[in-house]
C-alpha cells in the first residue's frame, strides 16, 4: 500500500527565509513566480556566478606572478643590471687643458719622465675631464698632476685607494722638488706595474 504525503506549497516570500541562493529551472515552475522574485533569484544567481568566478581565477591571476617573477633573475646577466654594471677603467691621469697640450709636446719633462721609467703608453691617459671626480670609483688608479689646491683636496675627500697627486712637473726647479716627486711616483708605478703593462 502506497501512500502519498500531501505537499505543501511554499510561499515565495518564504523561501528568502529559507536559502540564501535558490534557482528554478524552467522546468520546474507550476506558475510564473512575480516579477520582483525574479529580479531577486537572477541577482542572487549572478552573485554566486561572480564569487565563483573569483575563486577560480584568483589563483590563476597570481599563478603567471608568481612563475614570471624569477624567470628574468635567472636569466638576467649582469649586464642587463644597471646598478651592478659599469665600466672599470684601468688608470686615468687628470691635469688641466695647458698642461696636457705641454706635456705631450715632444721632448717635454713628464714624456721624459715617462721614457725613464718605461711606462710610455701613460701618455694616451691624460684626461682634463673634471667631472671623473663623481666616478671616481670606475678607476683603479687615479693620478693627478698640477691641479689646483681645492681640486686636489677634492679628490683627497673622495678616499679613492689608489690615487697620487704630483706637482707641475714644469715648475720643479730644483733636484730636491724633482726627488720629491718623482719617488712616490715611483712607488706608485711600482705598485700598480701589473695593471700599466696591461696599457
Amino acid at each position: 500500500m502506497c501512500c502519498f504525503a500531501s505537499v505543501k506549497e511554499v510561499e515565495t516570500a518564504e523561501i528568502n527565509l529559507l536559502f540564501k541562493s535558490l534557482v528554478v529551472l524552467p522546468e520546474d515552475r507550476a506558475t510564473p513566480a512575480p516579477a520582483i522574485n525574479r529580479e531577486v533569484t537572477t541577482e542572487k544567481k549572478v552573485d554566486f556566478l561572480k564569487s565563483e568566478e573569483t575563486k577560480v581565477e584568483t589563483p590563476t591571476a597570481s599563478k603567471p606572478s608568481v612563475i614570471e617573477t624569477p624567470a628574468p633573475k635567472e636569466n638576467s646577466s649582469a649586464a642587463e643590471d644597471p646598478e651592478a654594471v659599469y665600466v672599470q677603467h684601468p688608470i686615468v691621469i687628470l691635469t688641466t687643458p695647458e698642461l696636457k697640450k705641454a706635456y705631450l709636446n715632444p721632448g717635454s719633462n713628464f714624456l721624459k719622465t715617462l721614457d725613464a721609467l718605461s711606462v710610455q703608453q701613460l701618455s694616451k691617459h691624460l684626461n682634463t675631464d673634471r667631472s671623473i671626480l663623481k666616478n671616481a670609483n670606475h678607476y683603479t688608479c687615479i693620478w693627478s698632476i698640477g691641479l689646483d689646491i681645492q681640486t686636489e683636496k677634492k679628490i683627497l675627500s673622495a678616499g679613492h685607494e689608489n690615487l697620487l697627486c704630483s706637482p707641475d712637473f714644469n715648475s720643479l726647479k730644483t733636484t730636491e722638488e724633482k726627488k720629491a716627486m718623482f719617488l712616490p711616483l715611483r712607488e706608485f708605478l711600482g705598485a700598480n706595474s701589473e695593471l700599466i703593462s696591461k696599457l
